[in-house]
């Protein structure tokens, strides 16, 4: 019997790692939420429900991992080789939010790319790991506001500026 689930797993080694994967979502859910999801799982105790549900939809939304594994090994080999851009020629409005709690630990490149880029607009928040939690309607408000910005300087742009001739 067990070399049959041994043979079975390596034939079906995605799977197996899939099931894997939901057994750790199953029985170790704060552990999954800090590791995969880079927000200390402490912040779930005084979310509400709503928030609650987002995150556990976001740590269930990883699954089938193997659809996602060419990806997760790219990030993992460009995060430890990033070179430094030229963030000043980034003239593009940008709006960069971030929690120093973040257990990816992005709050002090976030920051320091919004003070580096001339139209960049930065926000932190002390609190909210890598999902921002307890924050969400804030963000989605504050994104809404800035892409509602970015379409009116648009149509302002596109008043001021002349067409080009297609003759």
């Amino acid at each position: 019997m067990v070399r049959f689930i041994v043979a079975s797993s390596l034939r079906h080694y995605d799977t197996a790692r899939a099931v894997l994967f939901w057994l750790a979502l199953r029985m170790a859910p704060n552990a999954m939420t800090r590791v995969i999801l880079g927000t200390p799982p402490a912040l779930l105790a005084n979310a509400d429900a709503i928030e609650r549900a987002r995150v556990a939809t976001v740590l269930n939304h990883v699954l089938p991992v193997s659809t996602r594994r060419r990806g997760l090994l790219n990030d993992a080999a460009v995060v430890t080789a990033l070179p430094r851009y030229e963030l000043e020629r980034i003239v593009t409005p940008t709006l960069i939010i971030s929690a120093r709690d973040d257990l990816y630990h992005t709050f002090a490149g976030a920051r320091y790319s919004a003070e580096h880029m001339p139209h960049a607009r930065f926000i932190g928040y002390p609190t909210g790991g890598h999902l921002l939690v307890g924050h969400d309607e804030a963000v989605t408000a504050e994104i809404v506001s800035f892409l509602g910005a970015a379409a009116n300087s648009e149509d302002d742009e596109a008043r001021v500026m002349p067409m080009a001739s297609t003759r």
